[in-house]
C-alpha cells in the first residue's frame, strides 16, 4: 500500500505541513488563552512595530477576521510568538527586533506567506497581504511525494522536527506535527534532492533522496540526542529549581540557543520568562507568565503599584453579539497607547457578564477586541478621562465555520490506470464510519462540502486488490486531495514438487559414499541417472535431505547418510543448482532459500539398467517434507545402449 498526499502549489513545490503549522500556531495560542496568557506584543523600549493589512485580491477591500500568525526561528525551530485576527483588515504587533515569518489566512481564501520579515527597533514594518480566492486542487502525476517521519533513537517515539529540502539554489522547509504523528510532507518534481532533518537537542540528519513521478518516498529518520550541550539560568535557586522566578530579572545561556544571553523582559502585564528546557542538551525555552501586580524591568511586582485615584479613569468595555444583546465572555481586549515614544500594551478579558474593566491614566487608547470564533473589532482613539468612567460597547460577529471538501483518486499501482467502483470510506480517528462512496470511471470519489474541519482516516477497498489507507487534514472552505495507488492481491504460493528423469549420459556420482564420478558396483556402468526436480517453496526454508526411492526392490539414492530403502543403505544423491554442486558428503543440508521456484539437478549411480519410476522426497529442517511421484522412463545409459 502507498498513498500520495496532494496539496496546493507553492511554485513547483508543495509543503503540506503549512496546514500543520497553522494547527501548531492555533494549539499554542489556545494553550496561552487557556492559561490566561497572551503571546502578542512586547512592551519594552527596543521593540519595533509590525503592521499587517489584509485586503481582497478581487476588489481591494479590507478583509476582517483573517488569522495572522507570527513565528520566529529559535534553536533551529520555527516557534510561534504572536497571533491576532484582523479588524477592518488591520492587525498590529509590537515585537522585539529580529527576523520573522508571517502567515495570513482566512477560510475560503488563499493564504499569504511572508518569509524573513525584518522588524527594526523603533520603526514600523508594514505588510499588505492580498488574499485571493482558493482554487480547486487537481491531480497531477508529474510530481512525487516525500514523506518524512522522525523518531527518538533512544525513547522509541515520534519527534516533531524541521525538515529542509534543498531545491536548486533555494530550499523549502516543512514541519511535522507537535507530537510527531503527522509527518512533514513535500510535493516535488522527479529528481535527486539533499534533505536535512533537525530538532533542538538532537543530532542533525542529512541525506540524498530520490523522488519518482507519481510515487511516495517514505523516509524514517532516527535522531540521537546530542552530546556535550548545557544550559545555565541565573534564576535557579532552591526555591525556584526550574529557574522560572517571575520576581527576578534573570538571564539564560544555552549552547544550543540561537542568541545568547536571553534576558527576562516585560510584555504588557506579563513577564517573558526564559528558562532551561533541558539543561543537559542546552535548550532555552520561553514562557509568557501573567504578573498579578504588573511587570517592571523584566520582573513581576511583588506588591500592587498604587496610583493616586484622582489621576486614573476607568475604561469599561462591554462585549456582546452583533445580532442580539447576549454578552460574550472570555473576549480579549488589547489596549495600546504611546508613553512618550514608547508603545505600551495592556490586556484584559471580559467576564461572565461580557464586561472588561481597567483603571487607566488619562489619554487616548486603541482597542482591539477579539475571541476565537469571532471576527475581531478595532476601536481607535478611545478617550479615558481622569476620575471618570468611559463606557464602550463592542459587537462581535461569529465566524461561520465552513465545511471542507475532499477529492480521492484511486489508480492501479503498476499501470497508473484509474480504478472505478472502488469503495472509499471516510472515518474519524476513532474508526467510526462517517461517509462512504465509490469511485467513478476516472477513479475519483468526491466529498464536496460535507466534511467539518478535522483530521480523517480514509480507507479504500477494491476486489482482488490490497486494501489501502491514509490520513488527511481537511481545512475549512478548502479542497483537500488524497491519492492511492493500489496493488493487486498476490495469490499465496503453495509448497509443491515435480520431477522426472532427464537423461543418463553423465558421470557425477558413484556407489556408497562417493559424491564424485564413479562406476556401478556390479554392472560397472559409469553413467548416472539425471533427474530434474522443480521445487516451489511457500516460504523461506532450508533443505535437510533429498531422497529418491526406486520402485525396483533394493534401490535408492539420498543425501542423508543413514537413509535406507528396502532395508539397505542408499547410494549418494549428488545435488546441483545452477551447475554448482551443493554436496560432497552424506548429511549436508542446503539453503535456506526464499519463497519461489527452485530448480535442482539430481544425479545417482545407475544399478539397474532401466528406471521404473519412483518417489522423490525433500525433507526440510523445520520438520516438514514434500514428495512427488517420478514417472517411468524409457531413457537408458549410453553404455547400456551399446
Amino acid at each position: 500500500m502507498s498513498f500520495l498526499i496532494i496539496s496546493e502549489f507553492l511554485g513547483e513545490i508543495i509543503v503540506k505541513l503549512n496546514s500543520v503549522l497553522s494547527i501548531l500556531l492555533a494549539f499554542v495560542c489556545l494553550a496561552a488563552s487557556a492559561a490566561g496568557q497572551s503571546s502578542i506584543g512586547y512592551a519594552h523600549d527596543q521593540n519595533g512595530s509590525l503592521n499587517v493589512m489584509a485586503i481582497s485580491d478581487a476588489n481591494g477591500l479590507p478583509v476582517s477576521g483573517a488569522f495572522v500568525s507570527v513565528a520566529r526561528h529559535f534553536n533551529s525551530m520555527l516557534v510561534p510568538v504572536a497571533y491576532d485576527y484582523t479588524a477592518y483588515g488591520r492587525s498590529h504587533f509590537s515585537l522585539a527586533a529580529g527576523i520573522y515569518d508571517v502567515n495570513v489566512s482566512k477560510q475560503g481564501l488563499k493564504s499569504a506567506f511572508f518569509n524573513d520579515v525584518n522588524v527594526v527597533s523603533g520603526s514600523d514594518t508594514n505588510i499588505v497581504a492580498r488574499l485571493a480566492d482558493s482554487n480547486d486542487l487537481l491531480a497531477d502525476r508529474n510530481f512525487g511525494t516525500l514523506i518524512v517521519w522522525a523518531n527518538d533513537m533512544n525513547a522509541n517515539k515520534r519527534l516533531s522536527v524541521t525538515v529542509t529540502v534543498y531545491v536548486g539554489a533555494g530550499q523549502v522547509v516543512g514541519f511535522s506535527s507537535p507530537d510527531g504523528t503527522i509527518p512533514a510532507t513535500f510535493r516535488l518534481s522527479p529528481g535527486a534532492y539533499k534533505m536535512k532533518v533537525e530538532k533542538g537537542g538532537f543530532s542533525t540528519y542529512s541525506a540524498m533522496i530520490s523522488i519518482s513521478a507519481g510515487r511516495d518516498t517514505n523516509v524514517e529518520v532516527l535522531l540521537a540526542p546530542a552530546a556535550g550541550d548545557n544550559c545555565s539560568d541565573s534564576d535557579v535557586t532552591a526555591q525556584y529549581p526550574d529557574g522560572r522566578n517571575i520576581f527576578a530579572k534573570g538571564s539564560v545561556t544555552g549552547t544550543r540557543a540561537l542568541y545568547n544571553p536571553y534576558t527576562d523582559y516585560c510584555q504588557g502585564n506579563s513577564v517573558a520568562e526564559y528558562y532551561c528546557h533541558l539543561t543537559s542538551i542546552g535548550d532555552v525555552s520561553l514562557d509568557i507568565i501573567p504578573c498579578p501586580n504588573g511587570c517592571v524591568d523584566g520582573a513581576c511586582n511583588a506588591a500592587p503599584v498604587v496610583v493616586p485615584a484622582d489621576q486614573n479613569g476607568t475604561l469599561n468595555v462591554l462585549v456582546k453579539y452583533d445580532s442580539n444583546s447576549a454578552q460574550i465572555s472570555g473576549a480579549r481586549v488589547r489596549l495600546s497607547w504611546f508613553d512618550g515614544n514608547v508603545l505600551r500594551l495592556a490586556y484584559m478579558f471580559s467576564n461572565n457578564f461580557g464586561l472588561a474593566s481597567m483603571n487607566l491614566g488619562p489619554g487616548q487608547y486603541d482597542l482591539n477586541v477579539s475571541k476565537q470564533g469571532f471576527i475581531g473589532s478595532l476601536l481607535s482613539d478611545v478617550n479615558v478621562a481622569s476620575a471618570r468612567d468611559t463606557n464602550v460597547t463592542v459587537s462581535l460577529k461569529p465566524v461561520q465555520v465552513q465545511n471542507g471538501s475532499l477529492r480521492v483518486f484511486v489508480v492501479d499501482w503498476s499501470s497508473s490506470a484509474p480504478i472505478p467502483n472502488a469503495r472509499v470510506s471516510v472515518k474519524n480517528p476513532q474508526g467510526a464510519l462517517l461517509f462512504s462512496k465509490t469511485t467513478d470511471a476516472n477513479g475519483t470519489a468526491v466529498f464536496d462540502g460535507i466534511l467539518p474541519p478535522a483530521a480523517y482516516n480514509v480507507e479504500v477497498v477494491y476486489q482482488n486488490y490490497e486494501p489501502s489507507a491514509g490520513m488527511i487534514l481537511v481545512q475549512p472552505g478548502l479542497w483537500s486531495a488524497l491519492g492511492f495507488s493500489m496493488k493487486p492481491n498476490v495469490l499465496p504460493i503453495k509448497l509443491s514438487l515435480v520431477a522426472d528423469l532427464n537423461s543418463a549420459n553423465e558421470n557425477r556420482a558413484g556407489t556408497w559414499g562417493i559424491f564424485r564420478p564413479g562406476i556401478g558396483n556390479a554392472n560397472k556402468i559409469p553413467n548416472d541417472w539425471h533427474w530434474k526436480a522443480i521445487l516451489t517453496l511457500d516460504k523461506a526454508r532450508a533443505i535437510k535431505s533429498i531422497t529418491m526411492k526406486h520402485n525396483v526392490y533394493g534401490e535408492g539414492w539420498s543425501t542423508a547418510w543413514n537413509t535406507m530403502a528396502y532395508g539397505k543403505y542408499l547410494y549418494p544423491l549428488v545435488v546441483l543448482k545452477d551447475l554448482n554442486q551443493l554436496n560432497t558428503a552424506y548429511g549436508q543440508s542446503f539453503g535456506p532459500y526464499s519463497n519461489g521456484t527452485l530448480v535442482l539437478d539430481l544425479y545417482g549411480q545407475v544399478e539397474t539398467g532401466r528406471f521404473y519410476g519412483g518417489t522423490l522426497t525433500v525433507a526440510f529442517t523445520d520438520g516438514n517434507s514434500v514428495s512427488a511421484k517420478v514417472p517411468v522412463s524409457r531413457t537408458v545409459p549410453i553404455s547400456k545402449q551399446q
